[in-house]
């Protein structure tokens, strides 16, 4: 044992099954001055042989949370009968071994699975008439609008595609279904229904009575009813009534209008959804640019709709949504898809707004006068008459009404030395339309042959016009013949 404590670390492995406790702790607590550099267990793997039989062992009531040699002497006394294998490798590397399994028998362990989430419960309560009072006289053929109120008295909210249908009784013309608004549990919707008082058989005051019921998207009915009751033809009701409390039905209420795209091209497909509660008519309007109404559909509260979007819209489309209820109250929501640009201008610097179409290359004419000029384009067919006498307006835009075989000039006109009389197409309009002559003057040149380009905003109204001049600049014509200018431009 003597040996072993000043022997090589190899040697000393060997030696531990001779060892007693306190050789043993000789050889794992010996201060550093006692052994040689070359055998010496440092502090560190003294540490971790430690913390591995502490580990190990699982005795750590007997651990004292120190590992100075005098704090750890009674851990390793206790246990140093371990195998001297076990320590020669705990010693050497201060990783245990892998233990071998236990063979005590695991103590049963009951595991309890969590509660089952509750299955929704669907449910419809009745709250009040909200229009047509049980009993109420009508004339035959009367129409009338007939609300109720009604609360979701279930534990979810109803499902989409819900519905009131008619079930039992005199359907009075009414559909067969109108769409119930997603409700949460608690919360109150009104539902409403357009029917029409029967014709009267006969000279015999009848009681009409209709019965609703909410349906499931599954096909379920809920149990409770809500129902329609008339009279038509008399003037007191043989029935008891039912109270009716006095309520004012909920206004109308967009719950949301979008679409599927918020940009899209002339000519793509878009769709648009929308939900509206309390309403007892649903209107999907198209929007002219000024915002005035154009095509309209009726829909129902809640919907899909595909729209075609038109070639030649240009910056956006927009819709609105109107939902009102039998009391003239109502909700609306407005809808924009901005559009891209399919087209350029035929010039740069651009202007920063798209142009209505692509540009319309043609032949065309341009002859000056002493107070304008004018332009002539073949594909068109119009003449653009520009006045530069300071009179409004600053220009007009007419058709070109010359035909070959009508009279080429006036030759009663006799022009001042130096001056024209224009010919043709030019000649008629400044002869014959009222004001271009006096406006205009003679023509200081002839008139001269070019191809030019024509292009115009995509404004509902207050449009600009672009032509190419004969020089290559463009003439700008402002709105509504407010103005013209030339402009120099470069070819894009």
């Amino acid at each position: 044992p003597a040996i072993c404590a000043v022997a090589s670390l190899a040697l000393a492995a060997l030696c531990l099954p001779l060892l007693a406790a306190d050789s043993l702790e000789h050889l794992i607590l010996a201060p550093p001055d006692l052994v040689t550099p070359a055998v010496r267990l440092s502090k560190h793997r003294r540490q971790a042989g430690v913390r591995s039989l502490v580990h190990e062992t699982g005795d750590l009531a007997a651990f004292s949370g120190s590992y100075e040699p005098d704090d750890v002497k009674a851990l390793v006394r206790k246990h140093w009968e371990l195998s001297g294998k076990r320590l020669r490798h705990l010693l050497n590397t201060g990783i245990a071994p892998t233990p071998q399994p236990a063979t005590t028998a695991a103590t049963p362990v009951t595991v309890t699975a969590p509660p089952p989430a509750p299955a929704c419960t669907y449910a419809l309560a009745f709250v009040a008439d909200l229009t047509i009072p049980d009993d109420s006289v009508m004339q035959p053929g009367e129409r009338f609008v007939k609300s109720w109120r009604v609360r979701n008295s279930g534990t979810c909210p109803w499902p989409p595609e819900s519905a009131l249908v008619f079930v039992a009784g005199d359907q009075m013309g009414g559909p067969a279904s109108v769409s119930m608004p997603p409700t949460p549990p608690g919360a109150t919707a009104d539902v409403s229904v357009t029917l029409t008082a029967p014709t009267l058989p006969g000279v015999t005051p009848g009681v009409y009575t209709g019965y609703w019921q909410m349906r499931l998207p599954t096909g379920e009915l809920l149990p409770e009813r809500v129902y329609s009751r008339i009279i038509v033809g008399a003037t007191s009701p043989s029935t008891p009534t039912r109270p009716v409390a006095a309520v004012t039905p909920a206004p109308p209420r967009i719950d949301y209008f979008r679409a599927n795209v918020t940009i899209a091209d002339p000519g793509d497909a878009i769709e648009l959804t929308w939900a509206a509660s309390n309403a007892t008519r649903v209107t999907l309007y198209k929007l002219l640019p000024t915002g005035q109404l154009a095509d309209h559909w009726e829909v129902a509260p809640a919907g899909v709709f595909s729209y075609d979007i038109s070639l030649s819209e240009r910056n956006a489309t927009r819709f609105m949504l109107f939902a009102s209820n039998a009391l003239g109250q109502h909700a609306q929501a407005t809808l924009s898809v901005t559009l891209r640009c399919p087209d350029a201008w035929f010039f740069e610097p651009a202007p920063d707004e798209c142009p209505q179409s692509a540009p319309l290359y043609s032949s065309a004419a341009e002859q000056p006068f002493e107070r304008g000029v004018m332009i002539w384009v073949q594909a068109n067919q119009q003449i653009y008459i520009l006045f530069a006498d300071g009179n409004h307006p600053r220009y007009k835009i007419v058709s070109d009404r010359w035909r070959e075989g009508d009279p080429i000039d006036d030759p009663d006109l006799v022009p001042p030395p130096g001056l024209r009389q224009p010919v043709r197409g030019f000649g008629l309009i400044w002869r014959e339309e009222s004001g271009v002559r006096a406006r205009l003057g003679w023509a200081t040149g002839q008139e001269q042959g070019f191809e030019t380009a024509v292009q115009v905003t995509a404004r509902f109204k207050y449009n600009e016009f672009y032509l190419r001049a004969l020089d290559g600049a463009v003439w700008r014509l402002l709105p509504e013949g407010s103005g013209w200018e030339k402009i120099q431009v470069r070819q894009p």
